[in-house]
């Protein structure tokens, strides 16, 4: 189980880090980790939770143990990649269904996962792929002399990346966000045009 501290700093950097941001310049922008669906999955009150992150004087204040416990699996199974979020954009105009604004997707980690090298081509990385160096399944994409390769994270810090040349870049400009995929321009929001 993870420290009070763990579980607030990672819930913070959940809130606050415009890298999780798909529209960081924007102040309403969705989060790649929304807190919403981490309290819903933690079964805690979502103000409780806020008060936990702004740092109550308590640790546990509003939450308890059983708060804590079931906030620290969550956050073990986000960080293991194990639960994914993504957003339901049918609902962002209004769906009549009542589907939830964000879904929560659960993966399943393969038994015998890919070894590979601590520093991979872009184009040769694999979900959920071990690092052939220290068994560490956390990679991090990274730009090595213009050219994009995936680092594990444990071997190659961000700080160390210099002596090879590299430096850490954004996950946004790897992967195509699925509302500019899915962007329907027929349907607009009332009072927009």
């Amino acid at each position: 189980m993870l420290t009070p501290r763990q579980i607030r700093t990672h819930l913070q950097h959940y809130r606050y880090d415009p890298a999780l941001a798909e529209n960081p310049g924007r102040s309403r922008s969705r989060r790649k980790v929304p807190l919403n669906a981490i309290c819903s999955l933690a079964r805690l009150d979502t103000r409780a939770v806020k008060s936990f992150i702004a740092g109550a004087t308590d640790d546990n204040v509003g939450i308890g143990q059983r708060g804590l416990e079931a906030l620290s699996r969550v956050v073990e199974q986000i960080e293991s990649g194990e639960v994914r979020f993504f957003y339901n954009d049918a609902t962002a105009i209004g769906s009549p269904t009542g589907e939830p604004k964000v879904g929560v997707e659960y993966v399943r980690k393969p038994d015998h996962p890919h070894i590979q090298d601590r520093l991979t081509r872009f184009e040769d990385q694999r979900e959920w792929a071990r690092c052939r160096t220290c068994q560490g399944d956390k990679w991090d994409p990274v730009e090595v002399h213009g050219v994009l390769h995936y680092a594990c994270r444990s071997c190659w810090p961000a700080g160390n990346l210099a002596a090879i040349g590299g430096r850490t870049i954004a996950n946004s400009r790897l992967e195509v966000s699925q509302s500019a995929m899915r962007e329907n321009f027929s349907v607009r929001r009332k009072g927009k045009s």
